[in-house]
């Protein structure tokens, strides 16, 4: 498979998970369309999503909800596409956003494989190709990178790196698109900066293009490490991006991820005691959390809602007709295009009205 038809895949890939089309990305102009995630969308995006800013180099394409619309296009119209992934710039938008309930969540940046650059690394370690059935004992915390067990029917294909019989670093891929499978790597500590993890990168994207499929590979910017196993092993930049959320998601984000270590901490303690009392201790004290988390939301108004939609319900009376003027007046709106950007659309997106 040629770099240009990976490249041709991943941008209809990306086309696919925001609602744009492929030559979007072509074009010299930044370009604003309505959000909308594809049926074949990357099976791991989940909605609530307000807005995606994707950039393959020549501009930036961002996909917004109605309730946000207007201020994307104002910022992107605003900077050169490079600049819109910088701050101070990004704190512009992301101060605008927070005055609607929403904030930038992920930034990313993701890499295809080019095999003309890749080379043939050394591992001084035995390798063996792994299949799924090969992965039901290795849903671990070491491993988590490689392996996702919230998502086990995905994780399709792997290569791990064996010290006398012990497995000590693992590349596994993961089918999150029909066409595409993204590779993640874990080495366990004391086997770290030996090159393993880029020989087994690199393997197993050449065993993802024998299959036909194209290979990608996603690091945060700060991750280094991450970046320079993707660039020895002959991966290179191919788009970035930038994902708003709404506010009240990402917290809930924030929390649970603060839980993890704790849930590991548990498991362990459980391992070295012979009972599980601190694995219930630890679920039921999150269960009691969770509760009280969702009965506050419960009382409170729809926390998913901007201003502007809940203003809308509020004046709506249930099983009333009305027109758009009726309710521009009742909402003290004189501009049309407002209504239906701010109003309007973000409540048929939501199927609050019909």
């Amino acid at each position: 498979m040629t770099n240009q038809k990976m490249l041709k895949i991943a941008m209809i890939q990306s086309a696919e998970d925001m609602g744009c089309t492929p030559d979007d990305f072509l074009k010299s102009e930044n370009v604003t369309v309505p959000f909308h995630l594809g049926t074949n969308a990357r099976r791991y995006l989940t909605e609530p999503i307000t807005c995606s800013f994707v950039s393959y180099g020549n501009n930036v394409v961002a996909a917004a909800t109605g309730e946000v619309y207007d201020v994307v296009s104002e910022y992107i119209g605003r900077y050169e596409f490079c600049h819109c992934f910088e701050t101070p710039n990004m704190h512009w938008l992301n101060e605008r956003l927070m005055e609607r309930g929403h904030k930038i969540c992920f930034m990313a940046e993701y890499y295809l494989f080019d095999e003309d650059r890749a080379q043939n690394l050394p591992c001084a370690y035995e390798t063996r190709i792994l299949n799924q059935e090969d992965f039901e004992e290795l849903y671990l915390p070491e491993w988590s990178n490689a392996l996702c067990k919230d998502r086990k029917q995905l994780d399709v294909l792997g290569v791990g790196a064996y010290d006398s019989g012990k497995l000590v670093a693992l590349a596994g891929c993961s089918a999150d698109c029909n066409d595409m499978w993204q590779i993640g790597v874990d080495v366990l500590p004391e086997y770290r900066r030996h090159g393993i993890a880029a020989t087994l990168t690199a393997t197993l994207a050449k065993e993802i293009l024998k299959r036909d499929k194209v290979p990608f590979y996603c690091s945060a910017w700060s991750n280094l490490l991450s970046v320079r196993n993707a660039l020895r092993c002959g991966f290179t930049p191919a788009w970035a991006e930038m994902t708003v959320k709404p506010e009240i998601v990402i917290n809930e984000m924030q929390t649970y991820s603060g839980w993890q270590q704790e849930y590991y901490d548990a498991i362990a303690t459980c391992h070295a005691s012979g009972n599980s009392d601190m694995f219930i201790e630890f679920m039921l004290d999150k269960i009691n959390l969770t509760l009280d988390w969702a009965i506050e939301q419960v009382s409170e108004k729809d926390a998913y809602l901007s201003e502007s939609v809940q203003r809308l319900l509020d004046v709506m009376e249930y099983d009333v007709p009305y027109t758009a003027a009726q309710l521009m007046q009742k909402l003290q709106l004189k501009s049309r295009a407002n209504f239906h950007k701010l109003y309007l659309e973000p409540a048929l997106e939501r199927s609050l009205i019909t």
